[in-house]
């Protein structure tokens, strides 16, 4: 074969692919179901993490949550799957428009839906120790 033909299959192929992914929810982004389901993510942090506090970001879309001991965690959104991380003194944090915490790390960034409670976790994640005015 030869001509636009070839390519034209070939386009089609890669379409069907796509659809085919998105029909089947490889396209969608991650959703918590709960907190449980965030407290189980935050397990698997060094020396495990039991929230005694947890804000879920709205839809979902990740959360963030404080232990007895004043650490305070981070879940977020990667694809379809979440990234837990106890909070660090140098990611540089903002509160968004509407409600929103940003959060820019080295190895990752979130952008946390929290309503009406973004400022009381921003307040938490700007007073860690160690943390550069």
């Amino acid at each position: 074969m030869s001509g636009p033909l070839p390519l034209a299959l070939a386009l089609i192929a890669v379409l069907a692919l796509i659809g085919l992914a998105h029909v089947l929810g490889f396209s969608r982004g991650g959703v918590l179901s709960g907190p449980d389901h965030a407290t189980a993510l935050a397990q698997n942090l060094p020396g495990g993490f039991l929230p005694s506090e947890m804000q879920l970001a709205h839809g979902g879309k990740g959360a963030v949550m404080r232990d007895k001991q004043g650490r305070v965690a981070v879940v977020a959104p990667v694809g379809a799957h979440f990234l837990v991380r106890e909070a660090d003194p140098e990611w540089q944090v903002e509160q968004g428009g509407a409600g929103r915490l940003v959060i820019h790390a080295a190895d990752f960034s979130a952008d946390l839906n929290l309503g009406s409670d973004c400022g009381y976790w921003l307040a938490a994640l700007v007073s860690l120790p160690g943390r550069h005015a």
